[in-house]
């Protein structure tokens, strides 16, 4: 039941927790998250639902990095994840229905 609630809530939303700072592509992580929003994106914190770690191109190794590994969530850069932010919402969203489709139908 709780993850069912948890589907509901981000069903349409790409969540993300960032590392590192956005600049030079933007001044403050605040401005990224902002840019993001209007594309169907939530900053969240890291967990293993997270759907991706956006970090800076130097933040190789950081904990945040290494946990995201841990849990297998996809990291791109700043860069990366707004330029491909349609591609990346479309193939993230379709993913999450699949796998809630599949958790449906086990039981």
């Amino acid at each position: 039941m709780k993850h069912l609630k948890l589907f509901e809530e981000f069903k349409d939303k790409v969540t993300y927790e960032m590392t590192g700072s956005p600049k030079p592509f933007f001044a403050t992580k605040a401005d990224f998250v902002s840019a993001m929003e209007g594309w169907g994106y939530l900053h969240t914190t890291l967990n293993k639902n997270t759907d991706m770690l956006i970090a800076a191109d130097e933040d190789l190794g950081t904990l945040k990095w290494e946990k995201a590994e841990k849990y297998g969530i996809p990291i791109y850069t700043y860069r990366d994840a707004y330029n491909k932010k349609e591609k990346l919402y479309t193939r993230i969203i379709r993913n999450k229905k699949i796998v809630n489709l599949n958790k449906n139908q086990a039981y």
